[in-house]
């Protein structure tokens, strides 16, 4: 027999000439002790059970702090540790790192009660899971110190940095060595200084974090020391936020166009650039130029300016891309629309609204709207009391009503004042008569 067979039971089926089944069971120690007799007739059959049968297969487990759980066959003078040695990389740096070596659980299943019984070891005890031997079904579970602290301490660099996001934190990494793992500077970086925020949340004020600025040691970032002059190590959840001065590479460039000595491009050296200065750097007016005409272009749209009011403030509001037009006199004013004779005319200095409609023949009967466009883009109507004086290059534009749609009420309301003014008349005709 082997050494897997169960002794504890016997089987034995027959069957006799008329077909009946009949079925005897007996310890199998007995038998094979002569302690019991069992005779055996023709076609019986045996049946002998194993270990595994009876019990299940013999296994162990291993499960918590493993690449997965592992599950193995139990063998006699396994202990725990050799169930840990081979289910992970037992000496590797990051096991022991990262293992939370003051418990261990043996669970043992107890076949009076169906439950696991829970024992207690520690991974710095050696000696001891060392000579504590597995029995089947045991489960052995490791744990991390997770289980109390952050075993995967994060930092991140944020900002004018090639690679930003988030890193692991190792031990003395100090802010320097955080922005070389983030690819160093970009060109338009603050390179002086950084910001660090440090986690620090306070329910009773609200505060998420405490804000330091650190002056970097470029001469360490640069290996040219071998640690900063003024050591900061960064700690899990700070984040580094490298920033940069606002258009810090930006030269704002202007185009000046029209009626200026010499339209030109124009480099903007500062941000307190007035207008005044830029005209002055076009050589200035020409004797053509008309300050209320002239506007600026940006973005392909026409942005009104009141170059009177930007030059008496000695200011200016260019940005790059813009163009600034000063406007001629010599700029024609069109007459659009609803006219008798929609033209164009040489600007007369003074002329308002009307005089124009005036000249354009006046305006058709059925009128919606009239407006001024002038050149650097201000809209003003024309109305009873209103007449904008006009500068050069100015539209101004007669609005039509649309025609009536005749839906059949205007035939009826015409048809009705028709029939009214006979029955009127013809009244009139009898009323006469009778006074007569």
């Amino acid at each position: 027999m082997s050494i897997n067979t169960y002794f504890q039971k016997l089987d034995i089926n027959s069957e006799d000439s008329q077909g009946n089944l009949s079925f005897k069971t007996y310890n199998l120690s007995s038998v094979l002790n002569d302690k019991i007799a069992v005779s055996l007739q023709e076609n019986d059959r045996i049946k002998i059970y194993s270990l595994e049968e009876v019990r299940g297969e013999q296994k162990v487990t291993i499960s918590g702090f493993v690449s997965e759980p592992k599950t193995v066959f139990w063998s006699q003078k396994l202990s725990i540790f050799d169930l840990i040695f081979q289910s992970v990389s037992y000496d590797e740096l990051e096991f022991q790192s990262k293992v939370l070596t003051s418990r261990l659980d043996l669970k043992r299943f107890d076949e009076q009660t169906g439950l696991y019984k829970i024992s207690q070891y520690s991974i710095d005890k050696l000696e001891d899971l060392k000579t504590t031997y597995l029995m089947p079904k045991d489960e052995v579970v490791l744990y991390t110190k997770s289980v109390s602290e952050d075993i995967s301490p994060t930092f991140r660099v944020l900002g004018k940095v090639p690679n930003s996001g988030e890193y692991s934190l190792g031990n003395s990494i100090y802010v320097e060595d955080a922005i070389l793992m983030a690819g160093g500077f970009l060109e338009d970086a603050e390179k002086t200084y950084v910001n660090i925020n440090r986690l620090d949340r306070d329910l009773e004020t609200g505060s998420y974090s405490k804000l330091e600025v650190y002056q970097v040691d470029m001469d360490y970032l640069l290996g040219i020391t071998k640690s900063p002059s003024n050591p900061y190590i960064l700690q899990n959840k700070d984040i580094v936020t490298v920033f940069a001065p606002i258009r810090a590479f930006e030269q704002p460039v202007i185009s000046v166009r029209g009626e200026v000595k010499y339209p030109q491009n124009i480099v903007l050296d500062n941000d307190q650039v007035s207008m005044k200065k830029i005209i002055d750097l076009a050589g200035g007016f020409t004797t053509n130029s008309n300050i209320k005409s002239s506007y600026i272009v940006r973005d392909s749209l026409k942005l009104f300016l009141d170059l009177d009011k930007t030059l008496a403030n000695n200011s200016t509001f260019l940005i790059d891309n813009d163009i600034l037009v000063i406007s001629s006199n010599l700029d024609p004013v069109k007459t659009l629309g609803g006219l008798i004779n929609p033209t164009i005319f040489s600007w007369d200095k003074g002329k308002k609204a009307k005089y124009y409609i005036k000249k354009s023949g006046g305006t058709k009967k059925r009128i919606e709207s009239k407006v001024v466009l002038q050149a650097n883009g201000k809209s003003e109507k024309i109305g009873l009391f209103k007449n904008p004086t006009v500068y050069p290059g100015a539209q101004i534009i007669i609005t039509e009503k649309p025609e009536k749609i005749d839906d059949g009420k205007s035939k009826f309301l015409d048809d009705f004042v028709r029939i009214f003014g006979v029955v009127t008349g013809a009244l009139t005709t009898i009323i006469l008569t009778k006074n007569l």
